[in-house]
């Protein structure tokens, strides 16, 4: 790449002589905005470079030379509302994200425009672990890159050419956790994903929402697409069935994300097909003791823990991970589902024959159920190899949070609940929730026998 080194005066002279023209300060007008070329060999430094001069650590601002300027194609449009009050550039090295305090943005900066950005003036930031570009800011009381002011934004950024197309590279879910570096901040495509939370609106309204995908390149892990309750397709549907999807790759807190422009062109090719957890599992294994905290897993993951079953028999939705104030446990809602539920969480074969503490405990939560059930049942005769309703359970007493109907209740212990009279069984969580946006769910945590 050719390079020109210049002082900060010179830089700022040689920008408002070539481009200022071309900077529209109506930022509501674009048709009137001249689209000139920026000057070859415009960058000093790579957005890979900028990035690589930041600690990385959160509640930080790094300083950025002299003379240092980028130059990347814009890959972001909040014309939809689901990105707000930010500008993602990327160039053929990586991608940035830039906090501006203008809105709407693609009046200005147009989807797949060049844009050069002065940056001696600004600072490298991080939110969550993704590096962002600002002015220098206090954000609870520690130096973050905050939003650029609308009157200075032409003064730090310049616009060019508006390509026909826009860069955009291939990738699966694995590889996208695997090596999160090579992606994070840029454009890519993501063949054959599909979304893993049932036939749900791609967010909830005026909040902003997780929601889930997965592709078959392996991963263990699904990948969240945070959603803008206040985009403009907020409530419409997401796609069934599998197909591309077109996102810009995120971080926080080490765990990739993805943000999408709009779904009317950045989800293509969707089937249709409803592809519906299978009622059967596999066969348990069995063990002599349990200590489940449902711990190691990432947040809003289908809980998957070798020996247990998590079976779906009427919904789209299994137990899955959340987590609060660094404590993870399994958790099942029909907040907003929109459909009715029966999903069972089936333990491992506890040996009780051979246990010298022959109990169970564990901790339930109730949250916001009106009207969901949570019931606790054993069964000597469960295997795996059809529906859990086709097996014989005896239901069990254990105390179960019931102090949640309005709000999150409190987390309750079971007690020791001795199961010498079964012999070897699994215990099974069984969740029942009615199609309604009033009822929640429960939580479950802390699973023990024989402890």
């Amino acid at each position: 790449m050719k390079q020109f080194i210049l002082n900060k005066s010179f830089i700022t002279l040689f920008f408002s002589v070539l481009l200022f023209g071309c900077v529209d300060k109506n930022y509501n007008d674009p048709e009137h905005k001249e689209i000139t070329p920026l000057p070859e060999g415009t960058a000093t430094m790579t957005i890979a470079e900028l990035k690589a001069l930041h600690s990385g650590r959160d509640n930080d601002t790094t300083s950025i030379p002299e003379n240092t300027i980028i130059v990347g194609q814009v890959i972001s449009d909040d014309e939809a509302g689901n990105i707000y009050k930010e500008l993602y550039l990327q160039d053929e090295t990586g991608g940035i994200l830039i906090r501006l305090d203008i809105a709407p943005i693609y009046t200005n900066f147009r989807f797949g425009q060049e844009v050069a950005i002065i940056c001696d003036r600004l600072v490298l930031g991080s939110y969550g672990g993704n590096v962002q570009l600002g002015i220098p800011s206090i954000y609870n009381g520690s130096p973050a890159a905050g939003r650029v002011p609308g009157p200075l934004v032409e003064e730090y950024m310049y616009t060019g050419d508006i390509a026909e197309s826009v860069t955009t590279i291939d990738a699966t879910v694995k590889e996208i956790f695997d090596t999160p570096d090579n992606y994070i901040g840029r454009r890519v495509r993501i063949q054959d994903i599909s979304g893993r939370d049932g036939n749900v609106a791609f967010a909830v309204k005026d909040q902003s929402t997780n929601r889930n995908f997965n592709d078959n390149s392996g991963s263990s892990s699904n990948i969240i697409m945070r959603n803008s309750g206040y985009a403009d397709f907020a409530e419409e549907m997401i796609p069934q069935g599998s197909g591309t999807v077109t996102a810009i790759v995120s971080v926080f807190n080490g765990t990739p994300q993805l943000y999408i422009n709009n779904p009317a062109v950045d989800f293509v090719d969707f089937d249709g097909t409803v592809t519906k957890p299978p009622v059967e599992g596999t066969p348990p294994t069995v063990v002599t003791s349990l200590d489940e905290d449902f711990e190691g897993f990432t947040q809003y993951d289908d809980f998957a823990r070798e020996g247990w079953n998590n079976i779906v028999e009427e919904g789209n939705r299994q137990w899955f991970i959340n987590a609060f104030n660094n404590n993870s446990y399994a958790n099942m809602t029909v907040y907003r589902a929109g459909e009715k539920r029966d999903v069972w969480l089936i333990s491992p074969i506890l040996d009780v024959e051979a246990a010298q503490n022959k109990t169970i405990s564990f901790e339930t939560r109730q949250e916001f159920a009106e009207g969901a059930t949570l019931k606790v049942f054993v069964s000597a005769d469960y295997d795996g190899s059809k529906a859990p309703s086709e097996f014989t359970w005896t239901e069990i007493t254990a105390r179960i949070s019931d102090d949640g109907q309005s709000g999150y209740g409190s987390w309750v212990n079971s007690g020791d609940i001795d199961l010498s009279s079964y012999g070897n069984v699994v215990v099974g969580f069984q969740f029942e929730g009615e199609e309604n946006v009033n009822d929640g769910g429960y939580s479950i945590d802390n699973f023990q026998f024989n402890q």
